[in-house]
């Protein structure tokens, strides 16, 4: 319980979507793999992709198995989406 598999799907949501990746363009509701999200995150540096992860295992969840790995000193983790709200 509590576990993602390669072969779960997400859907995209309107949310996730950030530009100059190539999932920016798939209608919403277009559903993947986390296998697939997760090479296309890392492969193709695809933001939509991560944006997508993110969200599935939810950001506090994120940051406290990174902060438990990394120690104190880890900052936490942000989605793009709030990257770019903060640089513009």
């Amino acid at each position: 319980a509590g576990r993602l598999r390669l072969t779960d799907r997400v859907a995209i949501t309107e949310a996730d979507r950030i530009e100059a990746s190539q999932l920016v363009w798939q209608p919403v509701g277009t559903r993947y793999t986390v296998e697939q999200l997760l090479t296309k995150m890392l492969w193709d540096s695809d933001n939509t992709a991560a944006n997508m992860l993110v969200r599935t295992v939810g950001l506090e969840r994120l940051n406290a198995s990174a902060k438990k790995a990394m120690g104190d000193g880890f900052a936490g983790f942000t989605d793009f989406a709030a990257v770019r709200r903060d640089v513009y």
